[in-house]
């Protein structure tokens, strides 16, 4: 089971060990949260992959804020306002959530972790439970950075739990495309990158 922060620490963003890992975690975080709608009053958000303890939730100002990982629940003490639920996301797809539930979904480092049978199914599920205007905001690394990251691990300047589960790799139009597929329209799909063109970063607007 993971350790629980100690008061006014800062807790361990992904699994596993690495030098690196808290400067990558803020580097995505940043490159999220840029992207993030302004929340109105009773906005919700929602982070699929969101880890064991809610970090990007913690930053984020919705009133309502809910985070889905294999890992929720393993570590007590989640602040009060922040409801999460454990899924994994293998296989077809199926967020436990109403229609229309959310203004921003974020997933950020995950969809790399998954099989591609399981992408399109969540693709869509992102979809219908964005309302209309709602944003959807991803990350993942590039296909190009796969070497790298492994050899990162090797250093232990990277977490090689999280790098050696590595399933699906994305070049930009991989992404762009997987949301075209999960029906968001092509007007609303932007994608880009950062961190040396390293990472991918893609928004798509119901």
């Amino acid at each position: 089971m993971p350790a629980v922060p100690a008061h006014g620490a800062s807790p361990r963003p992904t699994r596993g060990a690495g030098l690196l890992e808290r400067f990558l975690a803020r580097l995505r975080h940043r490159a999220a949260l840029a992207l993030m709608p302004a929340p109105a009053p009773g906005a919700a958000i929602l982070d699929i992959g969101c880890g064991a303890w809610p970090v990007l939730l913690l930053e984020t100002r919705y009133d309502r804020k809910f985070g889905l990982d294999p890992l929720a629940g393993t570590v007590p003490g989640v602040p009060p306002g922040i409801e999460m639920k454990a899924l994994r996301l293998a296989g077809p797809v199926t967020l436990p959530y109403p229609d229309g539930a959310f203004v921003c979904v974020v997933s950020l480092a995950v969809l790399e972790h998954l099989d591609q049978g399981s992408l399109p199914s969540l693709a869509a599920e992102i979809r219908r439970v964005l309302a209309p205007g709602g944003r959807v905001v991803i990350t993942t690394p590039h296909a190009v950075a796969d070497p790298l990251l492994h050899a990162l691990a090797r250093m232990g300047l990277a977490s090689r739990e999280e790098i050696e589960e590595h399933q699906t790799l994305f070049r930009r139009r991989d992404l762009r495309a997987l949301l075209l597929a999960g029906g968001f329209p092509e007007a609303g799909v932007r994608v880009g990158s950062f961190l040396l063109g390293l990472n991918i970063v893609a928004l798509a607007d119901k």
